[in-house]
């Protein structure tokens, strides 16, 4: 009966291995034809509300009721929502579509949701406003358009355009460089790009050096040490760095298996989406990991030791794997690998000295397909800018400035690419924000912002 199995199911509540037998309890105490007499019932009631009301709760069963307003507002038009309700249950998608009146055209978004999609559709996890903005169709804009090492073309090309118009934007990169980006009243990567006018904009396409093939990245790229804190070293020796070589010995004070806790790090001036092959020449007494770094524990291949090899490594999940110590599951993605690193590996003659040891003496990395963009460095006290965003840092406090409201990430890097700390993640203002950066260690960072803008910055906190 209901009286014997609303308690026994609500003590499957203490362990998620029970699920099965919570759902099936569940199932019988929801079922009305169960149900005998008002003594019984409440049990099985009260059962039901204790098993609703615990973290494990039932599959089939949602306790989550909040439920949010979406208020919309346009003047010279009208806004739709679909479906249409006064609040919505967390997590509904909602379809708004803005509909200009006569003589009017309409130029976008903003509140919640922002661009010139429509229809647009936005999701409710909080209470939101969206507003439709409108302009007379005779209201005319200019569009200035520029760009260094590049040329940008118009589509059509005229001084002035009306409102709701929409213009294509074509970057043309100069030989020896390659299109980046936009810069400006739009982001991203978008080429040919095509903008609704519906405010006076200044457009800037960004370009940067294309890779010559065989380029010795040595050079190129910042070196760094990366130790633990259990008496690890790296020597690095970077007196022939200009000529193309950097060499390094490193050391662990523990056994770590049969991967040290201590690497020769060279941070990537860009993440290294689209690239597709690593040519490395080295020569190295013990074997090494080389690791594509991002932030959880990055990918790598062992190197096998010997003098002046010659290896080309293709970019993928099938040469680089997740290393067998990292509890982390994700997937393969260029994108987000910011460093490369060489960790000494244990080939057995280190078991009883409980040291793990190596030398490396890199000659060669290129990588075809990888574009250097150097981060915009930060002095403490200045603010430095990137496209729609500038930082700064005074007075042991990080100032970010952020074009519009809307949800942003700021987050540091280690010059490795290990995410330190994630400094804010949620709603900015536009203009200058604060944060405090306590505990904190002095030493140079990857500030990245990421949201409506985003940009990466070179942060020197030992001058805070």
């Amino acid at each position: 009966s209901i009286g014997f199995i609303g308690p026994i199911t609500a003590a499957a509540t203490i362990d998620s291995k029970y699920q099965s037998f919570l759902n099936s309890g569940w199932d019988y105490l929801a079922d009305a034809s169960n149900r005998s007499d008002s003594y019984v019932d409440a049990i099985g009631l009260l059962s039901m509300l204790a098993i609703s009301g615990n973290w494990w709760s039932p599959s089939n069963i949602s306790v989550d009721t909040a439920s949010y307003a979406l208020t919309v507002s346009a003047t010279n038009g009208t806004v739709t929502k679909s479906p249409e309700a006064a609040k919505y249950k967390t997590g509904t998608s909602v379809q708004l579509t803005a509909k200009a009146n006569s003589g009017y055209v309409f130029t976008g978004w903003s509140g919640a949701v922002t661009g010139t999609t429509n229809p647009i559709s936005i999701t409710v996890d909080a209470a939101k406003s969206v507003t439709a903005n409108f302009v007379s169709s005779s209201t005319t804009y200019t569009l200035s358009v520029n760009g260094t090492n590049g040329t940008v073309t118009k589509s059509p090309d005229k001084s002035s355009y009306t409102a709701g118009e929409k213009v294509i934007l074509t970057a043309n990169p100069n030989s020896g460089f390659v299109f980046t980006g936009w810069s400006g009243t739009i982001t991203g990567s978008t080429n040919p790009i095509t903008v609704t006018m519906g405010t006076n904009s200044t457009i800037t396409a960004l370009f940067g050096k294309k890779p010559v093939a065989g380029s010795n990245l040595v050079s190129q790229i910042t070196w760094d040490a990366n130790v633990d804190a259990l008496g690890s070293t790296v020597d690095i020796d970077s007196s022939k760095k200009a000529q193309g070589t950097i060499s390094a010995d490193l050391k662990t004070a523990e056994n770590a298996n049969h991967v040290s806790f201590s690497s020769l790090s060279a941070v990537l001036d860009t993440n290294l989406a689209g690239s597709t092959v690593l040519h490395l020449t080295y020569t190295s007494d013990k074997p090494f990991w080389l690791s594509l770094d991002n932030s959880d524990d990055g990918f790598g291949v062992v190197l096998a030791k010997g003098t002046n090899k010659t290896i080309d490594y293709a970019l993928n999940s099938t040469t680089f794997l997740i290393p067998s110590w990292s509890s982390k599951s994700y997937a393969f993605d260029l994108s987000k690998v910011s460093s490369i690193s060489f960790d000494p590996v244990t080939d057995g003659d280190d078991v009883a000295s409980g040291e793990v040891t190596g030398s490396i003496s890199i000659a060669n990395i290129s990588i075809d397909g990888y574009i250097g963009n150097e981060p915009i460095p930060v002095i403490a006290g200045k603010s430095v800018k990137t496209g729609l965003l500038s930082a700064g840092a005074v007075n042991g406090k990080l100032l970010c400035t952020v074009p519009s409201t809307g949800a942003y990430t700021v987050s540091l890097y280690s010059m490795n690419g290990k995410l330190v700390n994630t400094v804010y993640t949620g709603q900015l203002s536009a203009g200058v924000n604060n944060f405090a950066l306590q505990g904190i260690a002095a030493g140079v960072y990857v500030l990245r912002i990421e949201g409506i803008a985003s940009g990466a910055f070179r942060v020197n906190l030992s001058g805070l």
